[in-house]
C-alpha cells in the first residue's frame, strides 16, 4: 500500500491524557485515555501526583459500584505500531519467538506509565488501533516504530494491510543500520521473521 494513500487514513491526534498501561510484546500495548482541554503541563502534573498515591492504576478497573470490577481490556485502548512486526510472544501454549522478551522489555522501559501521543490510522482485524506513537525523550517527540527498529527489537512490516503514514524508507534505513550492527534481532543465527513464524505455526496446526 503506498504511502499516499496511508496518509488518507489518518484520523487525528487523541487529545488529552493516554497513559501507557500494560505492554503485551514489541509492538502492542494498551492505554487509558482520557479526553480533557485542560494544559499538558496541568495533565503531566496530576499524573505524577497519581502515581504517587497509586491510585490511578486501581480506578482503572474499579466500577463506582461497590465491590464491581472491570477488566483491564474493558476500559482501555488496544494500540498496535504502524509499520513493524515484533517477535512474537508465546500464546496459546505455543513457543514464543527469540528475542521476544526482550522487545517487550525494552519498550516497557521507555513508555510504560507515560502518557505518549497517538496518531490512529485503523483498526486491524484484531480489534486494536494501527497507530503512530510518540513518547518524549528530553524535549524530543521520539517515533516509537522507528526506535524498536533501530534498537533491533522490530522489523518493517510487509504484510498486505502495511500502513507506513510516509516513513517506510525510512523504517527500512533504521532496519539496514541495525542488520549491520546486527542489533537485537539480527544477532541471531536463522532468525525467523514474525510473519514466517506465525505461518509456521498455522501449517503445524493443520497437520
Amino acid at each position: 500500500m503506498d504511502d499516499n494513500h496511508n496518509k488518507n487514513i489518518l484520523v487525528g491526534v487523541l487529545s488529552g491524557l493516554s497513559l501507557v498501561v500494560s505492554v503485551a510484546d514489541g509492538d502492542t500495548f494498551r492505554l487509558f485515555h482520557m479526553p480533557t482541554l485542560r494544559p499538558k503541563w496541568l495533565i503531566n502534573k496530576e499524573l505524577v501526583q497519581l502515581q504517587l498515591k497509586k491510585q490511578f492504576f486501581a480506578n482503572l478497573i474499579k466500577d463506582s459500584k461497590p465491590g464491581k470490577k472491570y477488566k483491564l481490556s474493558d476500559r482501555t485502548i488496544n494500540v498496535r505500531l504502524y509499520g513493524v512486526d515484533s517477535p512474537e510472544m508465546g500464546h496459546f501454549g505455543n513457543e514464543k519467538q527469540r528475542m521476544s522478551e526482550e522487545a517487550k522489555d525494552y519498550m516497557t522501559s521507555i513508555i510504560m506509565g507515560r502518557n505518549v501521543t497517538i496518531l490512529p490510522l485503523k483498526k486491524d482485524i484484531y480489534d486494536r488501533v494501527v497507530s503512530v506513537v510518540y513518547y518524549k525523550r528530553y524535549i524530543f517527540n521520539i517515533d516509537l516504530s522507528a526506535e524498536m527498529v533501530k534498537r533491533g527489537f522490530a522489523q518493517v512490516y510487509y504484510g498486505g494491510d502495511a500502513l507506513y503514514f510516509g516513513n517506510q524508507k525510512k523504517l527500512e534505513k533504521l532496519q539496514s543500520e541495525a542488520k549491520n550492527k546486527k542489533l537485537g534481532i539480527w544477532s541471531l543465527d536463522n532468525y525467523v521473521s514474525p510473519m514466517e513464524y506465525k505461518k509456521n505455526l498455522r501449517q503445524n496446526t493443520k497437520n
